[in-house]
């Protein structure tokens, strides 16, 4: 019985860390998002005089 709960331990904790890391990797991409659509605002005016 308890080879079970040490099975079901371990599988809950691989999906703990499995969990985590998507959540990071996830942040990290949102992160790059943000920093490549900042990079992008950058915009030029040119005045004509007449």
């Amino acid at each position: 019985m308890p080879s079970i709960f040490k099975f079901l331990g371990i599988k809950l904790l691989e999906t703990l860390v499995e969990e985590a890391a998507r959540q990071l990797k996830e942040k990290e991409l949102e992160k790059k998002h943000q920093e490549l659509s900042e990079g992008s605002i950058d915009v030029e005016f040119e005045v004509k005089e007449e």
